[in-house]
């Protein structure tokens, strides 16, 4: 990502407040549905979360306190994410993530490695594989109450080796029991080899994700049916039993799929079956052309499609008016934004790259209400002034392309995102520098970030995405390959 540069010197030291958007101050709450936190993580160069801000990533903030250093300008250990109680935020540069919980507040301070994930200290994740011999011993020597802490585990072998006898998985299996009897309750992150039994059988996951690429079993399928408290799943949406047993997990609030590509590029995705708990959808990189594949979803609240090249028609928004959130990020052929009109209830939402001027102003105009509005990648937007006239906006990403003058009188905006073109010339770039500290100057709440789309089209872009996509992509560039072979 590049620099918000020493502009920013200027700038009053100031200590950075805390930021909240309140279910009160934006009319959430309706349906249990809730606008997003502002949260401040120290200690991670970048950041997103599994949200409607999911395509998205949060670089370094500028830093108000920087006095004359040209590179304490942005502070590269500092960030921001938009994210609710119970969704998973993953930091950079080790790709750790965790669930965020309420009593997190709106200040963390992270560490983390390739092996574990802490806050304020404590472990809160762990990657548990064949090579992570010193995160198995800590579960097997942690007190109770440091295991309780735990909120998430990836489990990708239960075999120390190749050539480990049955005693040593045993010992594994018994050091994941050890974690469930202290905390039942932990998210998994389930690798292709290990058997979803193996982890089902000693937790009762809020969240499970499964690795891409894995096929899952009539079996399986059971047995994440009757998981009580499953509410969240992650998996690859290629399934060759097909995704129908889906609707008979009867808690599933929140469903995430990668790679879903239908059996042949001539063929329509198929259907999604009815969830009547379904709240929220997240499909990635999807061969999907309209809305018609998301299915009667009577409940839903937040669509979002990210990096679906082939969508063309969101025409089905009509049957979905409940909606208060919805991304088409990096969806590059959607540009027929008038299905957006008859969602009266939006509040969250994120535009395609085709994104016109026009378009622009109409949404701002028709969801006065919005609380949260990203435009990263809509080059053809030049004008922020719609935005800057919406009263209950808190959250801003754009690009650094249109002038940011205008939003000096976004009063009740407490983060801007600048995405900065890579294309803009220097004497573009040093204006918006210069904009934003008069926007930063003009509101001292205001916390500024620099953000960027996550794009599986760039080699660095493969670092900042979650594990389990970058997984999806790998298992579907081997199946093309095994395919190229026949």
């Amino acid at each position: 990502m590049s620099t918000l540069r020493a502009v920013v010197v200027v700038l009053l030291a100031a200590s950075p407040p805390l930021l909240c958007i309140s279910c009160s101050e934006t009319g959430g709450g309706a349906d249990g549905w809730q606008p997003p936190r502002i949260v401040r993580i120290e200690g991670a160069e970048a950041a997103y979360s599994m949200s409607p801000m999911y395509g998205a990533m949060f670089g370094g903030a500028v830093d108000r306190a920087a006095k004359g250093d040209e590179d304490q300008a942005q502070d590269k250990d500092t960030t921001y994410v938009l994210v609710r109680p119970g969704e998973l935020v993953g930091v950079m540069p080790m790709g750790a993530t965790f669930p965020y919980l309420t009593s997190d507040g709106t200040i963390l301070k992270v560490q983390a490695d390739e092996n574990s994930l802490r806050l304020a200290g404590r472990v809160a994740a762990l990657s548990l594989g064949d090579g992570k011999d010193e995160m198995w011993a800590w579960l097997r020597q942690a007190s109770a109450a440091d295991l309780a802490g735990v909120r998430l585990i990836q489990v990708q072998a239960l075999a120390p080796s190749a050539e480990a006898d049955e005693a040593a998985i045993a010992a594994r299996r018994d050091a994941l029991a050890r974690l469930a009897k202290a905390n039942p309750d932990v998210g998994v992150l389930v690798g292709s080899e290990v058997p979803l039994s193996a982890v089902l059988d000693v937790f009762d996951p809020p969240w499970v994700s499964l690795e891409g690429g894995r096929e899952l079993t009539p079996d399986d399928h059971d047995r994440l049916a009757s998981e009580p408290n499953l509410h969240t799943l992650t998996l690859g949406g290629d399934q060759e039993e097909g995704l129908g047993f889906l609707a008979r997990l009867p808690h599933l609030r929140i469903l995430v799929l990668g790679d879903w590509n239908g059996p042949s590029d001539d063929q329509p995705l198929p259907t999604l079956p009815t969830m009547p708990s379904l709240r929220r959808l997240i499909v990635f990189g999807a061969k999907m052309k309209d809305l018609a594949p998301v299915g009667d979803q009577p409940n839903l609240r937040e669509l979002a499609i990210v990096g679906a090249e082939a969508l063309t028609d969101v025409g089905g928004l009509g049957k979905m008016p409940g909606l208060m959130a919805l991304s088409v990020m990096n969806c590059e052929n959607v540009t027929d934004l008038s299905p957006l009109t008859g969602l009266k209830q939006l509040r969250w939402v994120v535009l395609p790259p085709a994104t016109t001027q026009e378009q622009f102003e109409a949404i701002c105009r028709q969801h006065p209400k919005l609380v949260v509005l990203q435009a990263i990648g809509c080059e053809k937007i030049t004008n922020l002034s719609p935005a800057a006239n919406l009263k209950r906006l808190q959250a801003l990403c754009v690009m650094s392309t249109p002038p940011l003058d205008p939003l000096v009188k976004a009063g009740s905006l407490k983060l801007l995102g600048v995405h900065m073109s890579k294309d803009q010339a220097e004497e573009g770039r040093e204006a918006a520098e210069q904009a934003v500290v008069a926007i930063m100057t003009a509101n001292p709440d205001l916390a500024v970030v620099e953000c960027g789309p996550l794009c599986l089209g760039s080699g660095y872009i493969l670092l900042l995405v979650p594990m389990t996509v970058v997984a999806w992509g790998l298992a579907r560039r081997r199946r093309d390959r095994q395919a190229g072979k026949r």
